[in-house]
């Protein structure tokens, strides 16, 4: 079982929650202010900050997930083409390491200059 954090389409009352069918919710939890939401294919997408003034929080949950689960989601990300699956820091103490769907760093390049207004809610991914 591994912990995964999710903040756009995966989330509860989303449209890709399904995705998380079986799987154990945690609970609710934030980034450390190192991370920004940029926009890519219409969905927001996680990045690591360059720079202090662009670092953001991002809100979202953290699920408890299977193996298989997570090989689905991986699959679903387009791991390692769209996306990249990583520890992230969150700004509450976990009991065990926390992982996310990062953009992929040749993605990321192509979306640096597409990122989400302060406070815009992720709705996607």
């Amino acid at each position: 079982m591994k912990w995964l954090f999710v903040y756009g389409s995966l989330r509860r009352g989303q449209e890709n929650h399904h995705w998380l069918a079986g799987q154990r919710f945690q609970g609710e939890a934030v980034t450390r202010k190192c991370y920004r939401l940029v926009q890519h294919a219409g969905y927001p997408a996680l990045v690591v900050a360059k720079s202090e003034q662009e670092a953001q929080t991002i809100a979202g949950e953290v699920w408890e997930v299977t193996e298989e689960c997570l090989a689905a989601l991986d699959a679903f990300e387009e791991v390692p083409r769209l996306y990249v699956r990583q520890s992230v820091c969150l700004a509450d103490s976990w009991p065990q390491e926390v992982e996310a769907y990062f953009l992929s760093p040749q993605q990321a390049d192509w979306a640096a200059g597409n990122k989400m207004p302060q406070g815009k809610s992720a709705k996607s991914v």
